[in-house]
C-alpha cells in the first residue's frame, strides 16, 4: 500500500509540473484563486473587450433578438465590472433593474458580481430570478446558479441547475464537468464517471485531461471495489435522502417548480459577451491552520484526529471511507457570462500543497522523514512557480486595464454624441408633437362650438313643443271642466220642470258661445307664440309662416265650429240618455244592494268554511306526525370510493351529501367528522341551522396532511335536532357513518423527472418478509394494491420515461434504540423490499428497473411520541425517477 500511494504521489508532481507549464503559455489565463482568499482577482481581457465592443456597434441584430434600449445604469455598471470593481458595479446593475428597458444581460453581470464578492446566496437569487424572465440567456444563468450552489456546498442544487443548463444545451462543457464534480460530491459515482468521461470528448484538448484520466481511473476501481464486495453500494444514489431547498431564496423554489416543466424557447442575448477570466474559488480545504500542508492527513474517517470534531458528511463515501479523489482536483469550471470565449480551467497553482492524498482502504497511512521532505520541496516549487505566474498575469492586467479606459474613453465619447443626436430627435419630435396638439385642440374647438349650436337649436325645438303641448293641455283641461259643469248642471235641470230645461238649454248655447270665443283667443295664443319662435329662428322665413298661419287658423276655426256643432247635437242626446241611465242606475243600485247583502253572507260561511279546513289539517298534520317513525339522517359520499387527492385533475376531490328526515325544524348544528384508518381524528366540518345541499372536501385534515394511498377513511355525519323535535322524539343526536376509500396517490417530487408513492396498507406477516400468514382479506387488498402500483410504473414507461424504481421499506422503531433498527428494522425492512420486488416483476415489470432498499425506522412521519400515528411509519415507498 505504502509503494502505491508514492507511484501516486509522483504521478500527481508529474502532472502538476506540466499543467503550469502550459499555463504559461496560454495566452488567455485566468487569475490564480490563492489559498488566503475564496475570491479570484479578476480582469477584462482584450478579447471580451473587443466582443463587448462588437456588439455595441452591431446595429442589425437577429430577428429573435430581444431590443435593446440604452440604460445608462447598466452601461455604467457594465464599464465597472470590465474595470474589475464588482462592488460598485452591483450598486448601478440593482438601479438598472428598475428601469421600464431592463437589459435581460444585466441578470448574468449581477449574478456574477455576487459571485465574485462571495455574496453566493445573492448569486443564486439573481440567476434563478434572470431564469424566469422573457429574453435572458438559461443557459448561462442555470450554469452561474450552479456554480453558487457549489460554493454553498448545496451539491444536489447544483447538480440540478447544471441539468438545466445542459437542457438547453447539452454539449455545454463547463457545465458537464461542474456536473461531474457536484455527482462526486453526492456519491454518484458513475454518473460523475460518465460526465468526465463526456467532457474529455467535448473537449479533448484541455489542459486537465491528464488528471480527470487519473480521477477516471480511480473512480473505476472503486466502482469496482464496490461490486465485488458490497453490490448494493454501487449505485450510491440510494443512500440519499431528499434534500430539503435552502430556504434562503424563495422566488429559486418558485423558479425550479415551473421551469422543470415548462422551459420556454427564448431567445439568446448576443453571445459575443464574455467575462473569461472570472474563476470560481477552490472547494475549502479540511486543514486547520496554513501549515497543514506540510502534515499529509488521511485520517478522516471518523473524526478528524486533531480536534475531534466529525468528519462532513460529503467527505465520507458510504462504506465508510475517505473518498479517493481530493477536493483540489474538484475545483469548479469558471462562472460564465458567455460560453464562446469561456474555457474552463481548473486551478492547479496549489494543488500539491493542499491535496489530501486518497485512502483505497480506509486505513491511516504513515509516512517517513524523506516522504515530507520530497513534500516540502515540491511545495516550495509550485510556490516560485505560483509567484512567478501571479506577476505576469498583474502586468497583463494592468496593460488590459488601461486598454479598457482608453476603449472606455472613447466608447464614452462616442456615447456623448450619440446622446446629443438623440436629444436634437427628442427637440423635433417635442415640436411634431407640440404642433399636433395645437391641431387637435383647433378641432376640438370647432366641434365644441357646432355642438352648441345643435344643441341650442335643439332647445328651442323643444321650447316650441313644450309651449304647444301646455296649450293644447290647457284647452283640453278646460274642455273637461266645462263638459263636467254642463253634465252637472243637465242633471240638476232634469229634476226641474220643463221649462227649466228649456233654460238650461239656452244657457248651454251661451256656455257654447263662450267655448268658441276661449278657443279662438287659444288659437290666436298659439299663433302669436308660434310667430314669435319663427322669428327667432329664421327672419327670412316670416312672410312664408304667416301665410301659412293664417291658413292654419281658418283650418281650426272651420274645426272648432264643427266641433262646437257637434257638442251641442251630443248635449242634447246626452238629456235623453241621462233620463234612461239615472232610471237605469235606480234599478241597479237597488240590485246591488241585494247583491252585496248576498256576498256578505257568502264571505261570513266562506271564513267558517276555511277555518274548519285549517282545524281539520292541523288537526291531519298532528296525527301524520304521530305516526312518523324515528328521525334519520343519510350521507351520500359522490367519488369516495377511489379518492386520489394528488392533483391529477382526477378524483382530487370528494363531494358530501347530508340529509335528514322526519324533523319539524331545521336542527341547531350539524358536524362531518372524519377519522383515518386508525379511527384517528382527521378533519371536522361543522355548522348550524340548516344543513347544506352538498360540501367538497380536497382530503387534507386540519393541520395540512393529505389523506394516504389505499386506506379506508371514516366520514359520521352527526345531527343535533331542534328542541322541540327532541322533546317530540326523545332523541338528542342523530348520527350515520359512510366509508372513504382511496386510491395510489402519485406525488411529483420534480415534475417530469422524479414521482413517489406511499403505501401504508401493504401488510406483511408479524415480524416476517411474505404474505402467506395474514387473512385472505388482506392478501387480496395487497395484491390489487400492488396491480396499480404496477399499472402506474407502465403508464409512466408508455410515456418514454426511462425509469429507476427504488423501493424503500419503512418499519417503526418502537424502542427508538439504534440496536433495534440495526439488528431488526433494516435486516426486516430490506426483505420486505425485495418481497415487493419479486411482486412487480410478477406483474410484469423488469428487474432491472427495481432496486429494493430497506430503511428500517429512518425517517419516520411519526414522532417516538405520537404513538397513535406510528402506523404511518410502517409503509413502503415506491420513488420513481427518470
Amino acid at each position: 500500500m505504502k509503494r502505491k500511494f508514492i507511484l501516486y504521489i509522483l504521478i500527481l508532481s508529474i502532472l502538476t509540473t506540466g499543467f503550469a507549464q502550459k499555463k504559461t503559455s496560454s495566452k488567455n489565463t485566468k487569475n490564480t484563486t490563492t489559498s488566503s482568499s475564496k475570491t479570484p482577482t479578476t480582469t477584462k481581457t482584450v478579447e471580451a473587450k473587443t466582443a463587448v465592443d462588437k456588439l455595441k456597434k452591431n446595429q442589425n441584430p437577429k430577428k429573435n433578438e430581444p431590443v435593446i434600449i440604452y440604460n445608462e445604469d447598466f452601461e455604467k455598471g457594465e464599464e465597472l465590472f470590465q474595470l474589475n470593481k464588482p462592488k460598485e458595479a452591483i450598486v448601478y446593475f440593482e438601479k438598472s433593474l428598475e428601469k421600464e428597458n431592463i437589459d435581460p444581460r444585466v441578470y448574468i453581470y449581477l449574478g456574477v458580481c455576487y459571485y465574485q464578492i462571495e455574496d453566493y446566496e445573492k448569486s443564486l437569487s439573481v440567476c434563478v430570478q434572470g431564469m424566469a424572465k422573457e429574453g435572458t440567456d438559461k443557459k448561462v444563468l442555470a450554469y452561474n446558479a450552479g456554480n453558487s450552489c457549489y460554493a454553498l456546498g448545496n451539491y444536489m442544487r447544483a447538480d440540478a441547475c447544471y441539468a438545466i443548463a445542459l437542457g438547453e444545451d447539452e454539449n455545454y462543457s463547463p457545465a458537464v464537468l461542474n456536473r461531474a464534480n457536484a455527482q462526486l460530491k453526492l456519491d454518484h459515482l458513475g454518473d460523475a464517471r460518465n460526465n468526465y468521461r463526456k467532457y474529455l470528448d467535448l473537449e479533448p484538448e484541455t489542459p486537465q485531461k491528464e488528471r480527470i484520466e487519473v480521477i477516471l481511473r480511480l473512480l473505476d476501481e472503486e466502482i469496482e471495489r464496490r461490486a465485488k464486495e458490497k453490490p448494493e453500494l454501487v449505485n450510491a444514489d440510494f443512500d440519499i435522502e431528499n434534500e430539503k431547498m435552502d430556504a434562503g431564496v424563495e422566488s429559486e423554489k418558485v423558479f425550479f417548480d415551473d421551469y422543470l416543466h415548462q422551459k420556454n424557447d427564448y431567445s439568446k442575448i448576443p453571445s459575443e459577451i464574455v467575462k473569461n477570466d472570472i474563476t470560481a474559488p477552490s472547494l475549502p480545504i479540511d486543514s486547520g491552520d496554513e501549515d497543514d500542508s506540510e502534515k499529509v492527513k488521511f485520517d478522516r474517517v471518523a473524526h478528524d484526529k486533531t480536534d475531534g470534531e466529525p468528519v462532513p458528511k460529503e467527505r465520507v463515501l458510504a462504506d465508510g471511507n475517505p473518498p479517493a479523489i481530493p477536493d483540489e482536483w474538484l475545483t469548479l469550471a469558471p462562472v460564465q457570462i458567455q460560453k464562446e470565449l469561456s474555457e474552463p480551467e481548473v486551478d492547479m497553482s496549489n494543488a500539491i500543497a493542499k491535496i489530501d492524498t486518497p485512502s483505497f482502504s480506509g486505513e491511516k497511512l504513515g509516512f517517513d522523514e524523506d516522504m515530507r521532505r520530497f513534500e516540502e520541496e515540491n511545495r516550495l516549487a509550485m510556490e516560485n512557480a505560483r509567484r512567478a505566474e501571479e506577476e505576469r498575469k498583474a502586468r497583463e492586467a494592468e496593460e488590459a486595464r488601461q486598454k479598457a479606459e482608453q476603449a472606455r474613453i472613447e466608447e464614452e465619447n462616442k456615447r456623448k454624441a450619440e446622446e446629443d443626436a438623440r436629444l436634437e430627435a427628442e427637440a423635433k419630435r417635442r415640436a411634431a408633437e407640440e404642433e399636433l396638439n395645437r391641431i387637435r385642440e383647433e378641432n376640438q374647438r370647432v366641434l365644441e362650438e357646432t355642438r352648441r349650436a345643435k344643441e341650442e337649436a335643439r332647445l328651442a325645438e323643444e321650447n316650441r313643443r313644450k309651449a304647444e303641448e301646455e296649450a293644447r293641455r290647457i284647452q283640453e283641461e278646460e274642455r273637461q271642466r266645462q263638459a263636467e259643469e254642463r253634465i252637472r248642471r243637465l242633471e240638476e235641470e232634469a229634476k226641474r220642470r220643463e221649462e227649466a230645461a228649456l233654460q238650461a238649454q239656452r244657457e248651454a248655447e251661451e256656455k257654447i258661445r263662450k267655448l268658441e270665443e276661449e278657443a279662438r283667443k287659444a288659437e290666436e295664443n298659439a299663433k302669436i307664440a308660434e310667430q314669435n319662435r319663427r322669428i327667432e329662428e329664421e327672419l327670412a322665413r316670416i312672410e312664408e309662416e304667416k301665410r301659412r298661419e293664417e291658413a292654419r287658423k281658418a283650418e281650426e276655426k272651420r274645426l272648432a265650429q264643427e266641433k262646437a256643432d257637434a257638442e251641442r247635437r251630443a248635449i242634447e242626446a246626452e238629456l235623453t240618455r241621462i233620463q234612461e241611465e239615472k232610471n237605469k242606475k235606480e234599478a241597479e243600485e237597488k240590485a246591488l244592494r241585494e247583491a252585496e247583502e248576498k256576498k256578505k253572507a257568502e264571505e261570513e260561511a266562506r271564513k267558517a268554511a276555511e277555518e274548519a279546513i285549517k282545524k281539520a289539517r292541523e288537526e291531519a298534520y298532528q296525527a301524520e306526525i304521530k305516526k312518523w317513525p324515528s328521525p334519520k339522517a343519510s350521507l351520500y359520499i359522490k367519488g369516495g370510493e377511489r379518492f386520489t387527492p394528488d392533483g391529477d385533475g382526477r378524483n382530487d376531490t370528494v363531494t358530501f351529501y347530508p340529509n335528514t328526515q322526519y324533523l319539524e325544524e331545521e336542527p341547531e348544528n350539524w358536524v362531518i367528522s372524519i377519522t383515518d384508518p386508525k379511527g384517528n381524528p382527521f378533519k371536522v366540518i361543522e355548522g348550524s341551522g340548516k344543513i347544506p345541499e352538498s360540501i367538497e372536501w380536497d382530503g387534507r385534515s386540519d393541520d395540512g396532511e393529505v389523506v394516504v394511498s389505499k386506506n379506508t377513511y371514516n366520514a359520521k355525519l352527526s345531527i343535533l335536532p331542534s328542541a322541540k323535535d327532541r322533546a317530540r322524539t326523545g332523541k338528542s343526536k342523530i348520527e350515520i357513518s359512510e366509508k372513504i376509500q382511496t386510491g395510489l396517490l402519485l406525488e411529483v417530487i420534480v415534475p417530469g423527472h422524479e414521482w413517489k408513492i406511499v403505501v401504508q396498507s401493504i401488510a406483511f406477516d408479524p415480524n416476517g418478509p411474505a404474505f402467506s400468514k395474514i387473512p385472505q382479506e388482506q392478501k387480496s387488498s395487497n395484491s390489487q394494491t400492488l396491480d396499480e402500483v404496477a399499472e402506474e410504473i407502465r403508464a409512466l414507461a408508455e410515456n418514454g420515461i426511462d425509469l429507476n424504481i427504488i423501493i424503500e421499506g419503512y418499519a417503526n422503531n418502537i424502542s427508538g434504540t439504534e440496536k433495534e433498527q440495526k439488528e431488526e428494522l433494516l435486516p426486516l425492512s430490506q426483505k420486505r423490499a425485495e418481497t415487493i420486488v419479486n411482486e412487480l416483476v410478477k406483474r410484469g415489470i423488469d428487474r432491472k428497473l427495481l432496486t429494493p432498499k430497506g430503511l428500517g425506522g429512518a425517517n419516520p412521519l411519526a414522532s417516538q411520541n405520537d404513538q397513535a400515528n406510528w402506523w404511518k411509519n410502517r409503509r413502503v415507498e415506491f420513488r420513481i425517477k427518470q
